[in-house]
């Protein structure tokens, strides 16, 4: 058994780790359903899919009602959110998820208005749940964008992904260098009336090795939590 494995503590699923799952999750933050932006996450889990013993799920922002924060502090007493709409299923998805695959169009030079709503509550509600001590959720994440022109404002798309994964303590993952030097997966879609971002076959791929780079990275620090389980602080362990 390999060094890392020999704590006293090792929970039975680590010293199986060929039958240890995660689930990754494909955030597409895009308010049209079935674009481009749902066409490469959707190639971002299959790249993640073709991890052994990983789970997908697609979730789409599109249709979705999802309120911006109102600043209004219920949530302070209340420890959650008690805005009741479609904001509470996308939080249990995102926390029940090891990796996440977050897609967005460039909106103005950042991402859609649905996904930041998404994002604002998720980090005010788990701030206050934990009393203002957010986890170290430690879930790998990668970022995929695609826009208009290719250099459309994709790599602040991207930046604000990465910084939303760094500020829920969840860990960025990359592309391999050799398809992509952004940290992000990111595509041109010269037609917003079409789903042209097919013809973008660097984009599609890099967003492949992307997922797959995700769920890899998911199942590490999977195995790494249980494997230290004894020795790491409850933040590790919400």
């Amino acid at each position: 058994m390999h060094a890392c494995f020999e704590y006293s503590g090792v929970n039975a699923e680590v010293e199986s780790t060929k039958a240890l799952k995660v689930k990754i999750l494909g955030i597409v933050g895009s308010p049209r359903k079935g674009f481009n932006t749902e066409v490469m996450v959707k190639h971002a889990l299959k790249g993640a899919a073709s991890v052994r013993n990983v789970e997908t799920e697609l979730y789409s922002l599109a249709g979705k009602k999802i309120s911006p924060c109102r600043s209004c502090f219920s949530c302070l007493k209340e420890k959650k959110c008690v805005v009741s709409d479609d904001f509470q299923e996308f939080a249990i998805k995102y926390v029940g998820a090891d990796g996440l695959i977050i897609g967005s169009p460039v909106y103005h030079s950042s991402i859609t208005a649905q996904l930041k709503a998404a994002i604002d509550r998720l980090g005010n509600s788990l701030c206050v749940k934990y009393d203002m001590q957010m986890p170290r959720f430690c879930k790998a994440g990668g970022a995929v964008v695609q826009g208009l022109s290719r250099w459309g404002g994709q790599e602040y798309v991207v930046s604000f992904i990465v910084n939303h994964l760094l500020l829920m303590k969840n860990v960025p993952v990359a592309p391999d260098l050799s398809l992509s030097e952004s940290p992000g997966a990111s595509g041109q879609a010269p037609q917003f009336d079409s789903v042209s971002i097919v013809k973008d076959e660097r984009a599609l791929q890099t967003a492949f090795n992307l997922g797959m780079r995700v769920a890899e990275m998911a199942k590490i620090l999977k195995i790494g939590r249980l494997a230290l389980k004894d020795e790491l602080p409850k933040e590790y362990f919400p």
